[in-house]
């Protein structure tokens, strides 16, 4: 009977999960928190005055609690009021959160810590895609002094079933005269409470390399060999991949900066066959070099890149003085070089 009830409770209450998102800005990605059965973009701009980086370390964030101080997320926002205008409007940042087949997703909190310049903006709105950005779930002013501060706000909102909802931060009623490609607007610590309900799991992040195997790798010991590569790519993913190396070999998505592990960013969900070089190391002993490559991502089922090799020892080096007759054999060996036929020989190692 206990069996039973178990499995009514199931079937009469969908799958519910519930977590808080973080952004600290190490990247746009989110660094984490995300919910089962939710996958969830990196923070963009939009709306922009210019061109300037989004992520950023300059006028790092103080002064609140739980303030990162690390990066920080930057915009270039117009003075005036709230302009929704694509492209000339007031400046936001933006991210997306995308349920699963059959879910939903609702959020109930959303706090950052923000600084606005004299000429960033005074106030902010949140808004999102379920009304097509038509009214603000939240509003406040902001304090254009240069200094930080946090804001939380409560909100209350539930997406319809496989609804994907996007929430942009929008900053207005700046003043002054603010320049084109200069940031006068940052946030950092995003924080989004979040539920998800319904759905049955959603689809699973997945790693794929091409080829799954690599092998003729060879060099002498201390000395690097030829690198090869392989694809790496990747779906659904909710977090980056770590490709890592095992002993005695080194990677690198460059090809020129190698180390024991790279990390491959996740953009949506998806890494597009990202080349990863592979060689061995000059850390390498004589001998088999043999081993895996591995491929991990939260979620994920690891993956590996089988690698062989080999590793030969470095052999003795002997200095030979030669000559034809006993005299040419004794001014090759004051002069140190080959002289006519190997009559005469003497060598010692180096």
């Amino acid at each position: 009977m206990q069996k039973l009830y178990t499995i009514l409770i199931v079937f009469l209450f969908p799958l519910f999960s519930q977590a808080q998102i973080v952004w600290d800005f190490t990247t746009a990605n989110p660094t984490s928190g995300i919910p089962a059965n939710t996958m969830v973009s990196a923070v963009t701009q939009g709306n922009n005055n210019g061109t300037t980086a989004l992520i950023t370390s300059v006028s790092v964030s103080s002064g609140y609690t739980g303030a990162s101080g690390g990066n920080n997320a930057g915009a270039a926002a117009r003075i005036g009021a709230l302009d929704q205008t694509a492209g000339t409007g007031s400046a936001y940042f933006e991210f997306t959160l995308t349920p699963a087949a059959g879910a939903a997703v609702s959020l109930s909190q959303i706090n950052f810590g923000s600084r606005a310049t004299g000429t960033g903006p005074k106030n902010y709105d949140i808004r999102t895609s379920a009304d097509g950005y038509a009214g603000a779930l939240a509003s406040a002013a902001l304090a254009a002094s240069s200094t930080w501060a946090l804001f939380s706000n409560t909100v209350s909102l539930t997406g319809a079933t496989d609804q994907a909802i996007t929430i942009r931060i929008y900053g207005y009623n700046g003043s002054g005269s603010p320049a084109a490609g200069t940031a006068n607007w940052r946030i950092d610590d995003l924080a989004v409470t979040a539920s998800v309900s319904g759905g049955s799991g959603g689809p699973t992040p997945s790693i794929v390399a091409s080829p799954a195997s690599l092998s003729g790798f060879t060099t002498t010991a201390g000395v690097v060999s030829t690198a090869q590569s392989s694809a790496i790519s990747g779906s659904n993913l909710t977090a980056d991949i770590t490709v890592t190396a095992p002993t005695g070999y080194e990677v690198s998505t460059d090809n020129t900066s190698f180390s024991p592990s790279v990390v491959l960013t996740q953009s949506g969900g998806t890494v597009n066959n990202v080349p990863v070089y592979v060689r061995i190391g000059t850390s390498a002993t004589a001998g088999a070099a043999n081993g895996n490559l591995t491929l991990s991502s939260a979620g994920a089922t690891a993956q590996t890149v089988s690698l062989t090799g080999t590793v030969n020892s470095i052999g003795s080096i002997r200095i030979c003085w030669a000559g034809s007759s006993r005299s040419e054999f004794a001014a090759t060996r004051r002069s140190r070089r080959p002289f006519g036929t190997a009559a005469f020989m003497h060598c010692r190692a180096a």
